[in-house]
């Protein structure tokens, strides 16, 4: 599975557009007049959230409350704001995300790798672009929320236009990026189960 988030840096709030294997499947908004940041995922031709994103009060750390379509509740928090580490659990799963150098970052379900993503270095007068690349059985829509959630806590350059370079990380990691992996395929129905 391949997801690309394309983010639209407006005005008053930002707009992200989510693809989905090349068809455009989600897009995003931040909600305007809140104090503390909301982010709301809606499928394309659905007025109601998949996935509302909250951030929550942190001195320097990310914590977001994320609340799905089903009622489903959850905490994404830093483990370690040096080394790029976060963790959120979900229906009995732990979930973590290890940023690595450079702007590449890992997700691991219970130990096990499951997806990664990577961000454009160079925006020309737009916002940020991630390509993810992820088990086909994998949880696309907590995919997608890890990003923004990492995109939204990282990003200081809020209301940018013009070019935006990123270099990425270049201090301590957690994790170190796997070249090696890839993702599971659930062509032949076998999937991650």
């Amino acid at each position: 599975m391949v997801i690309d988030i394309n983010q639209q840096k407006l005005s008053v709030r930002d707009k992200y557009r989510i693809y989905l294997n090349g068809q455009e499947a989600y897009y995003a908004t931040s909600s305007l007049f809140k104090w503390m940041a909301e982010l709301q995922v809606f499928k394309v031709g659905c007025d109601f959230p998949a996935v509302t994103i909250r951030q929550q009060w942190a001195w320097g750390k990310a914590s977001y409350g994320l609340k799905f379509e089903g009622g489903t509740e959850a905490a994404f928090t830093t483990v370690s704001f040096w080394k790029n580490h976060y963790q959120c659990y979900v229906g009995g799963s732990r979930y973590e995300v290890f940023g690595h150098r450079g702007r590449k970052y890992s997700v691991y379900k219970d130990g096990r790798q499951l997806a990664w993503w990577d961000k454009a270095a160079v925006s020309w007068f737009n916002g940020d672009n991630y390509h993810l690349v992820a088990d086909d059985r994998a949880d696309h829509e907590l995919l997608l929320a890890f990003c923004l959630i990492l995109d939204h806590h990282t990003s200081n350059r809020k209301g940018d236009s013009g070019i935006t370079l990123d270099l990425g990380n270049l201090g301590p990691q957690a994790k170190a990026f796997d070249p090696a992996w890839r993702p599971k395929e659930d062509w032949k129905g076998e999937g991650q189960g």
